[in-house]
């Protein structure tokens, strides 16, 4: 009986933390100067920047989700998602979320580090749901 009622309780932690984060309220919004000048910079002048946005960061202190789509020649427009260390206009460290962001800036992808960032962030998946509108 001890260990069905530990379990129960575990089981409502659980859903309880699930219900919490599920509430996360997740506003795109405009990126700053800064943080589209530094994609740009890690992109080249090659693949120009043609939609950006960005989302704060729900469980990075100081940091965004920035998505650009940006165009690659004979390929058509790409999204690339990044986590943008700092303010939106003082950005710092510059880390790949997706594939496309790593394949052309050449940025490091974010699951290789500690930021545990991915695709699977809610922050990342509106950025990808605005870059579509």
């Amino acid at each position: 009986m001890h260990i069905r009622k530990r379990s129960m309780i575990i089981c409502a932690a659980v859903i309880a933390v699930a219900v919490v984060v599920s509430a996360q309220t997740i506003t795109v919004e405009a990126a700053g100067v800064a943080q589209r000048n530094l994609i740009q910079v890690a992109l080249g002048q090659q693949y120009p920047i043609t939609k950006i946005a960005a989302v704060k960061s729900g469980k990075h202190s100081s940091a965004y989700y920035v998505g650009a789509m940006f165009r690659v020649a004979g390929v058509g427009d790409v999204q690339g998602v990044w986590l943008v260390g700092g303010a939106k206009e003082q950005p710092g460290t510059l880390l790949s979320i997706n594939e496309p962001a790593h394949q052309y800036s050449g940025m490091r992808l974010a699951k290789e580090t500690k930021a545990a960032a991915s695709m699977e962030d809610p922050e990342a998946k509106a950025l990808l749901i605005a870059l579509d509108r």
